[in-house]
């Protein structure tokens, strides 16, 4: 059964590929990607922690 004839499977992988195996990713797009995305996380961090080292309320109202 084709494709044309309502088969709803993937058609037939290319010669000499492996159907179980995922396509390869440029590896320099990948390093890319890790970076930005550690960057990322690094940038919230480090907001996170600069607002827990804020004092709740303005010093000036604390002295009245």
């Amino acid at each position: 059964m084709t494709l044309a004839e309502g088969n709803d499977s993937h058609p037939p992988a290319p010669p000499g590929s492996d159907p179980k195996r995922p396509a390869r990713v440029n590896p320099w797009l990948m390093a890319a990607l890790s970076f930005a995305a550690g960057l990322a996380v690094a940038l919230v961090l480090d907001y996170i922690l600069y607002r827990v080292g804020l004092p709740s309320k303005p010093f000036i109202y604390v002295a009245f």
